[in-house]
């Protein structure tokens, strides 16, 4: 019991010490760095993908609409529903391969932020949010917020994209899609 006690408190500091020893970092002068980009915006501009990391992109289910990962209130998959935590798990059969295994499951939207609780305490962190928006001050034309019409571009052609992936299913089969 004693160090079950122990390993939350140091869990707990080290999580208090991560937060706030990030705090105390200078912010990147975006003028210089995007200073030469924001006046190129002819077809010959080089695009950004932003790819999320491994659990960065938001999962739902085709035939109902739910959120199965990334979601934290509304229509969401609860983790403590047996027929729920199911449907993040691939479809496995033994001797078929992967490719040939498919669920209803697909990527909606790279991750903006996470919510999580940790001893009863709610914390919240920007994930992909942060990373679009230096974008947008460094003039990068999202596809995805462009398209959502949130934002008028005008006659200005898109240089950022979002790519939103399965990450449960083979990196092999996501290289595919993003070529």
């Amino acid at each position: 019991m004693k160090i079950k006690s122990a390993l939350k408190i140091t869990l707990l500091l080290s999580v208090i010490y991560c937060c706030f020893s990030c705090s105390g970092t200078h912010p990147a002068n975006l003028g210089k760095i995007y200073d030469h980009a924001v006046t190129q915006s002819d077809l010959h501009r080089n695009p950004v993908i932003v790819i999320p990391g491994v659990l960065g992109t938001h999962l739902k289910d085709r035939k109902t609409d739910k959120a199965i990962w990334g979601a934290y209130s509304g229509n969401y998959a609860n983790p403590k529903s047996e027929k729920d935590l199911r449907l993040i798990a691939m479809p496995m059969e033994k001797g078929t391969p992967l490719k040939d295994l498919k669920d209803d499951i697909y990527p909606s939207g790279v991750l903006d932020s996470v919510k999580v609780s940790l001893f009863g305490l709610p914390f919240q962190f920007d994930a992909y949010m942060n990373i679009l928006g230096t974008l947008g001050v460094g003039g990068y034309i999202d596809e995805d917020i462009g398209g959502e019409e949130a934002v008028n571009y005008g006659e200005d052609h898109f240089t950022c994209f979002q790519f939103p992936y399965d990450w449960r299913r083979d990196n092999v089969e996501n290289a595919k899609l993003l070529h």
